[in-house]
């Protein structure tokens, strides 16, 4: 290229930014739409633009839902265990659907959950399923299936009649979210480990739990609720992702025989069991999960050290220390130094009751993947031998609605 070129090439780029500077902003902002900028706008722009679309026509596809809440009652003499819930569980799963594009982004359509609940008035529990209307057949049918003398009940919703909101002259509450501590693909402790190895019999998981929540007075109430919906096949992938990263630490030996050698991982007893219970965890079907209490009580006979740590010391048999368990997220938790402690505490009990009430699975800390064992082991019906006597139970389906549940007035 000649000198000559160049001076001319020089001098243009010297008259294009002393152009550029005598433009007002104004007319700067449009040369650079005009010139291809808005293709970068709309590459910085589009996820909150999407985020915020979504959020305003789902919000329009929710109001049209019409929720139930539907109250279990299981036969008194009821034998069968954890696995019969979680058939129950494996027949949900059908409920899962991915919206196309159209349903998605005009339609508003979103993957619908259902709430399993259980709670304890004053030492009365009873067991509760909030769903959208149109999976309540599926729901009686699931449960006649293998309960046939189960009583399932459409009643009013309990949590109205609680508080407005905090602060309150009458009540005081404390609730959290529940998460694991670790990644989706470690499974926590099941039913079957609860298991008699010689007998068979199964001791039932919420044995604890039941016998925790029958110990509350008058005035106390405590809520429980797993919000689940199925999951799509990416935790899976996350588990084998898992299994491999775990295996290939391992050193591999070549081991010789007459014909020829083979390959093999030598692993403990102990990582050979965690390897395995990954594997027979994603094996199974898994729902994205958000677990969330709240312990509810008069304001002369809340007791925080009774409710809330009764219930996560029943909690702690799901733990494992080598592989999963639960812990509480501090989304809905106040620090104890923090300035205007009080009004902060009012605030984020306003929140976490907001959240139950309303089932919100976004709302706290982020959701979990538990499969249907663990959902199972988690929530499913007392059997014969648990000792809780307030557990409301039925002979029959013509049985009259539950006793002593809280209604909306």
């Amino acid at each position: 290229m000649s000198p000559f070129n160049i001076s001319i090439n020089l001098s243009a780029v010297s008259d294009f930014f002393s152009t550029l500077f005598n433009l007002n902003p104004i007319q700067v902002v449009l040369l650079f739409l005009v010139y291809g900028g808005w293709i970068i706008v709309l590459i910085f722009l589009w996820h909150p633009l999407e985020e915020f679309w979504l959020k305003y026509i789902q919000g329009k596809f929710s109001e049209k839902q019409r929720f139930i809440l539907l109250s279990i009652s299981v036969p008194k003499n009821n034998e069968q265990g954890p696995e019969a819930v979680e058939r129950l569980f494996s027949n949900m799963s059908g409920i899962g659907s991915k919206p196309n594009w159209y349903d998605k982004y005009v339609e508003g359509k979103f993957q619908l959950s259902m709430s399993f609940e259980l709670i304890s008035v004053g030492g009365q529990i009873q067991y509760l399923i909030h769903t959208p209307v149109q999976w309540r057949s599926m729901i009686e049918s699931a449960i006649y299936a293998s309960y046939p003398d189960a009583e399932v009940k459409e009643i009013d919703d309990y949590t109205k009649n609680g508080p407005e909101e905090f602060p309150s002259t009458e009540w005081r509450m404390k609730g959290a979210d529940l998460i694991l501590y670790a990644p989706n693909p470690y499974p926590i402790r099941t039913y079957p480990a609860f298991e008699h190895p010689l007998t068979g019999e199964i001791k039932d998981p919420l044995a604890h739990l039941l016998e925790f929540l029958t110990t509350l007075t008058t005035g106390e109430q405590f809520w429980l609720q797993i919000i689940a919906k199925p999951t799509g096949s990416s935790w899976k992938k996350e588990g084998e992702a898992l299994v491999t990263e775990l295996m290939a630490k391992k050193q591999a030996k070549k081991v010789t025989s007459e014909d020829e050698g083979a390959t093999f991982i030598q692993m403990s007893p102990g990582q050979r069991r965690i390897v395995d219970s990954i594997e027979m965890k994603i094996a199974k079907t898994g729902f994205d999960v958000k677990i969330r209490f709240i312990y509810l009580a008069k304001a002369e006979v809340f007791n925080p050290g009774k409710g809330v740590a009764g219930f996560l010391g029943a909690l702690n048999q799901f733990n494992t220390l080598d592989m999963n368990g639960f812990k509480t997220h501090n989304s809905f938790k106040v620090g104890t130094y923090y300035i205007f402690k009080k009004h902060r505490t009012n605030k984020i009990s306003n929140r976490i009751l907001s959240a139950y009430r309303e089932r919100s699975s976004w709302q706290g800390g982020p959701t979990c993947v538990l499969n249907i064992e663990e959902l199972a082991s988690i929530y499913h019906f007392p059997v014969i031998t648990v000792g809780a006597p307030l557990i409301k139970k039925t002979s029959s389906k013509k049985a009259e609605p539950p006793f002593n549940l809280p209604r909306a007035s």
